[in-house]
C-alpha cells in the first residue's frame, strides 16, 4: 500500500470514528470477530479474528485508545437495548 493510500484510509477511519454510529458498528465487527476469544480452533474462526485484528490495527494506528472506545459503544448499546429500550437513539 503506497503512502496516498494509507493516507486516505487513515482519514476515512477517523471519519468513521468520529461518530457514535460508527464507533459502534466497529465495536460490532470486534464482537462478530470474536477478537477476545482465545479458543481458536479452525482456519474460518481463525480468519475471522484476523480481519477483525487488521481493522483493529488500522485503528490503532491513529489511536490505540479508539478501540477500547469502539469496544465500550457497542457493549453500551447492547446493555440499553437488552434493558427493554425499543430503540437505541445514542443520546439523540
Amino acid at each position: 500500500m503506497n503512502d496516498r493510500m494509507k493516507k486516505q484510509i487513515h482519514e476515512d477511519y477517523r471519519e468513521i470514528l468520529s461518530t457514535d454510529a460508527g464507533k459502534r458498528t466497529f465495536g460490532g465487527i470486534f464482537f462478530a470477530a470474536r477478537m477476545n476469544d482465545v479458543n481458536l480452533m479452525t482456519d474460518f474462526i481463525q480468519g475471522r479474528r484476523s480481519m477483525g485484528q487488521s481493522i483493529a490495527n488500522t485503528i490503532r494506528e491513529l489511536d490505540p485508545c479508539l478501540l477500547g472506545e469502539c469496544e465500550k459503544a457497542y457493549e453500551e448499546m447492547i446493555k440499553e437495548l437488552d434493558d427493554g429500550r425499543d430503540e437505541y437513539d445514542s443520546g439523540r
